[in-house]
């Protein structure tokens, strides 16, 4: 009578410590809609837009390269406006070619500021397009903005 028992009593404790010891495994894996990103060239890179009144929207895109680079900046900043019907639609965009000072040269950190001329109490969101190039590449991520007042 002992015997089942302490079998019995055996295979519960073994499975209790293979359960046991299976979940914090399987606690430290990611998401799947986890979103891993690493860069051989950024360290960091954000947008923020804020109203600067009369519809005025003050853009500052900040890169951050992992060293210097020949080529840092944005080379794309585009801008959205809310229409009636909830939808947002481009309607302005900025590229290094239409304007100065969006790309530099030779540097590991850039900050590129522009005012977009807006309307006053509609709403806005801007995305943009950095940029890093050195001898060995080039790297582009997209980095986007919350939907402001102006």
């Amino acid at each position: 009578m002992k015997r089942p028992f302490i079998r019995i009593l055996s295979l519960c404790l073994f499975l209790f410590l293979l359960i046991g010891s299976a979940g914090p495994a399987f606690a430290a894996m990611p998401t799947p809609d986890a979103e891993i990103q690493d860069s051989n060239y950024f360290s960091y890179k954000n947008i923020s837009v804020i109203p600067a009144g009369s519809g005025k929207l003050n853009i500052t895109v900040n890169v951050r390269a992992k060293s210097i680079m020949t080529e840092l900046g944005a080379t794309q900043i585009c801008v959205y406006q809310k229409q009636s019907d909830g939808s947002y639609q481009e309607v302005h965009t900025y590229t290094r070619y239409n304007q100065p000072g969006m790309i530099l040269t030779k540097q590991a950190f850039a900050d590129v500021n522009i005012t977009y001329p807006g309307t006053a109490g509609k709403y806005y969101y801007v995305t943009a397009a950095c940029y890093c190039k050195n001898s060995a590449g080039s790297e582009t991520a997209w980095v986007g903005s919350k939907a402001v007042k102006a």
